[in-house]
């Protein structure tokens, strides 16, 4: 019960030649990733341009989106105590 089970909802990178989403961490251990805040939605590719400014039909307006990402330990007890976040993520289309 000493170690944590770091867990990203929605997120991956890459550590030691692998693409993860967890990674184990002893009390006396860090690390840090590269990566970026996930989309909150993913267009299918035939209508990903749609949103944009050029493509849109006239007189439609920008919306803006909002997603919310669990990070926590995996560890049951630990997340159950509070170990436990989100990552808020923004998106505006158009």
């Amino acid at each position: 019960m000493v170690w944590h089970n770091f867990h990203p909802h929605a997120q991956r990178w890459t550590f030691a030649d692998a693409t993860v989403d967890v990674r184990s961490l002893s009390p006396a251990e860090s690390f840090v990733v590269e990566t970026l805040a996930p989309p909150v939605i993913k267009l299918p590719h035939a209508i990903e341009k749609t949103p944009r400014a050029a493509h849109r039909p006239h007189g439609a307006k920008p919306y803006k989106l909002r997603g919310d990402f669990l990070v926590h330990c995996h560890i049951e007890p630990h997340m159950a105590g509070g170990l436990a976040g989100v990552v808020r993520s923004h998106q505006t289309y158009g």
